[in-house]
């Protein structure tokens, strides 16, 4: 598809050839994090038991194979055993006979006649070709018994074992792939697994994981520290004498809150700005106030107090300027 004079270029795909590869050498374990730790240790343990499985793998293939082997050369060597009984069988009982009938052929070649001498004198045929009668009818009979005595013998010859069904052998299974392409850093990275140092990767772990239990260690402190404080100002607060009360009730005698009735049994002490986020257990941030105000307000400030009960701010601020406090 064309847009006016120029060709609208697809955009292309991305090939295996584009993802960086990044040697194992150039790749630092300290410089990662601790998440791309955990992602090789993941890696690298599965990598180790896919080794040992292969390796398991490969023993049990050549324990199978070596039996195939014995099996194969037990079935060649009870070839070659009955090749070997049949052989000296061979050598006791036909090789004497056949070296008989050998002998009478010979004479009998001596003894053949001709054409006239078969036509006029006294001959013996056999097939084809006569001889001398004397001779050659002892010589005949006595060959055939030989040829007898052979078949008799082949009878009880021993049989000679076929060729072996030679079974094949296992292949050995392939090994796992070491080389695995993982991101890294935020760059998709090909790595060796096979190279990757355990025990170090182990290390980095173990430092990441002691620091990140230090800090908890650090913040847990930090907390104590700060609860240690908040109550170190709520008893400065406790020490504030109950002379104050009656300063305060005379210059306002009534809730400087909610405007409400405040004596001795029910009036407790408050601190405008909470404690719990900084305030100081001073004259200008305590106030006496009724049990309902103090109960209410807990770690609130003074404005959300103020909106959540819908009180009238410019007569709580009124109070506390009389009284002379921070706010």
């Amino acid at each position: 598809m064309f847009y006016g004079s120029k060709k609208r270029r697809l955009p292309r795909v991305l090939r295996q050839t584009d993802i960086k590869k990044k040697p194992l050498k150039d790749l630092v374990l300290e410089a990662l994090t601790l998440a791309d730790l955990k992602k090789l240790q993941k890696l690298r343990e599965t990598f180790d038991l896919k080794v040992a499985a292969h390796r398991l793998e490969v023993s049990r293939v050549d324990v199978s194979n070596a039996v195939i082997r014995q099996r194969n050369d037990a079935a060649q060597l009870a070839v070659a055993a009955s090749v070997t009984r049949q052989n000296d069988w061979d050598r006791k009982y036909l090789a004497p006979l056949e070296a008989q009938i050998a002998a009478i052929q010979t004479q009998l070649r001596e003894c053949r006649v001709g054409m006239l001498e078969a036509m006029f004198g006294s001959s013996v045929s056999d097939g084809a070709q006569r001889y001398r009668r004397r001779p050659g009818v002892e010589l005949l009979a006595r060959r055939h018994a030989l040829r007898a005595k052979i078949e008799e013998f082949m009878k009880a010859r021993p049989t000679l074992q076929g060729p072996p069904h030679l079974a094949a052998s296992t292949a050995q299974p392939k090994p796992p792939k070491h080389e695995k392409n993982v991101k890294v850093a935020g760059t998709t990275t090909e790595i060796d697994l096979s190279r990757i140092d355990s025990a170090r990767l182990r290390e980095l772990l173990e430092r990441h994981y002691a620091k990140i239990q230090e800090e908890k260690n650090h913040l847990t402190q930090l907390k104590a520290r700060a609860a240690i404080s908040e109550e170190e100002t709520r008893k400065q607060a406790r020490r504030l004498r109950r002379s104050e009360l009656q300063k305060q009730l005379e210059k306002v005698p009534i809730c400087p809150y909610c405007s409400g009735p405040l004596d001795e049994l029910s009036a407790h002490r408050d601190h405008i700005y909470p404690v719990a986020k900084g305030g100081k257990s001073t004259l200008g941030n305590l106030v006496f106030v009724c049990v309902k105000c103090n109960a209410y307000k807990k770690t609130m400030t003074l404005r959300s107090f103020l909106v959540l009960l819908e009180l009238d701010h410019a007569v709580v601020h009124t109070h506390l300027e009389v009284l002379k406090k921070d706010f």
